[in-house]
This record gives C-alpha cells, sequence and structure tokens, in this order.
C-alpha cells in the first residue's frame, strides 16, 4: 500500500491552484450603461442574444401544438394566427425623436426604429375579435398600433400585450373545461397556469373612457445596441400630452367607468366619434418614453410583457396626431390594404433591414416585425410599402 505523505508545502501548492483556477462554468459579467434622464442617472444593464433566447417563448407542447393548427386555419394568403383587432380609428401621424436625449441613449436608438423624424399611421383597436365595434363602455382591451417605415410600434392600455399570445386563452378555457366543454375541470391546469390566464383575463377589464387620455405600454423589445453584443431592451410608453390621464387608480376608473356607462350605455360609435371630434379641432400629441432594463426583480423580464416595470421613464420622442379629417372612409381604405393590429402575431420569416434572424419570435424583434404586419401588399417587400398606401390616401 502506497502511502503519500503531506506536507505544508504540497498543501499550499494545492490550495493555490484551487483559489487561482477559473470556475469550470464562468457567468459573463453584467454590463451596464448609465443614461442621463434630466437631472438624474438611469442604470440600464445590457443583454445578450442568449440571455434574450432564455426569456422568450412557452415552449409547452400544447402551445406550439395548438398555435399550428390556428395558423393553419388561418392561413389564407398569410401566416397569421390569432384575430386581427377590430380598429376603432385609423390617424396619420408623425414621430419626431428629441434632440436633448443622453447621447449615448441617443447613439442606440439612431441604430434603430427612433433614430429619424417619420411619417406613418396609428390605429387603434379594440380587443373584441366579434364585432366591428362594441359599446365602449364594455370593459376591454384598447390598443395602439403605429406603423411607420423604420419599423413598428404596438402598446395596449394595460402593461401586457393581452393577445400578443392569444394561445393563452385558448389554452386557459380548454384546460379549464375540458374539450366538450363540460364545467369545473381545473384539474387540467396547474394552479401557476391557472391563475396566469385568469389574470390575463381579468387585467382587460378597465372601462376606457377616451382613447386620447390613455396611457400605452408597449412589451420588452431590443431598442437598440451598444456596437459590442450589447443590446439595450425596452419598454415603451405612450402618455398623452396636455391631457390628464385617465384611469390612474381604482377609484377613477370607477368613476369615469359610471359616468361612461350611463351616458352611452346603447352607444357603439361613442369612442370613433370621439376620437373623429378631437381630431378635427386640434392636434393631438404623445410623449413617447423608454423603461430600460434594470434588473429580473424591478424589471420582470416575461414573453407576454404582462408584468409592470418599476423605473423611471425617459422622454425620446413626441407622437403628434395633426388636425385631419377623421372618418370611417381613411379607415376603410387602410383596412382593404392590409390589416394591422397592436395584438397579433404571425410567423412570416421574412426580415426587414435590421432585423437579427434567430431572435426569438414575436416579443423581442429589433423592429418588431412580429408584432403585426401593415400591409398585405407590402408583406415580404420594402417597409417603403407603408408610405405609398399613405401617398395613395392623399393628404388627409
Amino acid at each position: 500500500m502506497t502511502t503519500i505523505r503531506t506536507t505544508p508545502a504540497l498543501l499550499a501548492t494545492l490550495l493555490a491552484a484551487l483559489l487561482c483556477a477559473p470556475p469550470a462554468s464562468a457567468a459573463p459579467s453584467e454590463r451596464h450603461i448609465s443614461v442621463r434622464a434630466g437631472s438624474r442617472r438611469v442604470r440600464a444593464t445590457l443583454l445578450t442574444r442568449h440571455q434574450l433566447n432564455q426569456f422568450a417563448g412557452d415552449k409547452t407542447p400544447l402551445i406550439a401544438e395548438t398555435t399550428k393548427a390556428l395558423q393553419r386555419k388561418n392561413s389564407k394568403g398569410t401566416k397569421r394566427g390569432f384575430h386581427g383587432a377590430p380598429a376603432l380609428g385609423t390617424a396619420v401621424v408623425s414621430l419626431d425623436p428629441h434632440a436633448g436625449i443622453d447621447k449615448g441613449l441617443r447613439d442606440m436608438l439612431a441604430r434603430g426604429i427612433f433614430g429619424d423624424a417619420q411619417k406613418g399611421f396609428m390605429r387603434f383597436s379594440t380587443g373584441n375579435p366579434n364585432a366591428k365595434e362594441v359599446p365602449q363602455w364594455v370593459p376591454d382591451v384598447r390598443g395602439i398600433g403605429i406603423a411607420l417605415p423604420g419599423g413598428n410600434l404596438s402598446a395596449t392600455n394595460q402593461p401586457a400585450q393581452i393577445v400578443a399570445r392569444g394561445i393563452d386563452f385558448l389554452n386557459f378555457f380548454h384546460g379549464t373545461f375540458g374539450p366538450l366543454g363540460a364545467p369545473f375541470r381545473w384539474n387540467k391546469l396547474s394552479p401557476k397556469t391557472a391563475l396566469r390566464g385568469l389574470g390575463r383575463l381579468l387585467v382587460g377589464t378597465q372601462p376606457v373612457p377616451d382613447l386620447l387620455r390613455t396611457r400605452y405600454w408597449g412589451y420588452p423589445t431590443v431598442i437598440g445596441s451598444d456596437g459590442n453584443g450589447g443590446l439595450v431592451v425596452a419598454r415603451t410608453v405612450f402618455t398623452p400630452v396636455g391631457r390628464d390621464v385617465i384611469g390612474k387608480g381604482t377609484l377613477s376608473r370607477i368613476a369615469n367607468g359610471a359616468k361612461t356607462i350611463a351616458k352611452n350605455l346603447f352607444n357603439p360609435k361613442f369612442q370613433s366619434k370621439k376620437l373623429s371630434q378631437a381630431l378635427a379641432t386640434s392636434d393631438v400629441k404623445f410623449e413617447v418614453g423608454v423603461q430600460l432594463y434594470r434588473d429580473p426583480k424591478s424589471t420582470p423580464m416575461t414573453a407576454d410583457g404582462d408584468k409592470a416595470w418599476n423605473v423611471p421613464v425617459i422622454p425620446i420622442a413626441t407622437l403628434t396626431l395633426p388636425k385631419q379629417q377623421h372618418d370611417a372612409q381613411l379607415a376603410q381604405q387602410i383596412e382593404s390594404k392590409g390589416s394591422f393590429g397592436p395584438q397579433i402575431t404571425h410567423n412570416s420569416k421574412t426580415l426587414r433591414p435590421g432585423q437579427v434572424p434567430n431572435e426569438p419570435a414575436g416579443q423581442f424583434q429589433t423592429d418588431r416585425v412580429s408584432a403585426y404586419e401593415v400591409s398585405s401588399g407590402a408583406r415580404g417587400a420594402a417597409p417603403a410599402g407603408n408610405i405609398k398606401i399613405l401617398e395613395s390616401l392623399g393628404d388627409r
């Protein structure tokens, strides 16, 4: 039997080797940027594409299989699944980036959608898929979709993309009531999944009395890069300018909801009419800001974007709806050219300039191609197709 004699020198050598050896799987160090927002500094964390892939998508077989079934059912000329949210109104808009934002942030934004002043469309929509318009006091999700040459933006009146992955609704009801509609079959869903589905249903129960006095939230997406592989992930926020925001608290929601119900109980055209009246009298503006990703606790990253972010909003641009004659005809002409909605996704493999292949579909695309498609005529073509539609409609 061989005996190994340990000496102080040998122990010292082994200890030094253990201390100096790198760990087997060293986690990459986080990279941060500091952005000036007014008189304060906002810290943001840069993410890699590998980290984004970890955040994206729900890979359960049920969702994957049902998504394919919906796509086959809705595959007439397009790979879109889910419903295209019906329009409440469509307007010509312009996006003008601020000149005084932080230089580092401005340089990153210049590589993406907020680089230049642009002109395009803005579409207000309802989340109700069954009717063109419903009485506007009905609690529902309201959304905006903005089509620009440099890319598309979308948001809803809740910090969530309620129907961006509308398959969750189908899975929730299927798991709750069973394939034959029998009630009380909760055992098909785990408690976590059931609560998640129920929460996504309840989040759309806030009445929206005024489309132009509502704050809208986008979902987390890549807005720029530092040029060294670090991606800036942010959530876009649209805040009305010069108009009090409705629905800041529970009491406000109840009061405004009750007033709207009493005044327009059976008027399905209420919001469209109100939108037309506002645009016919003056310009309407929204302050466009971003919330930068910081950490999993204060800025929870979910594929659905259904968690609020507790970080400051940094103003970066102004969205202007100029005074215009807004009517149903304009919306119908744009609808006839194609349909776009802030709450739908599709599986188009066509990449626009600046879009990076193999990014998680639907949630973190650089220019949000997977959020919605604007023109069926321009589908698969250059984004300039959107402007051709605008020119064909004349100066409205």
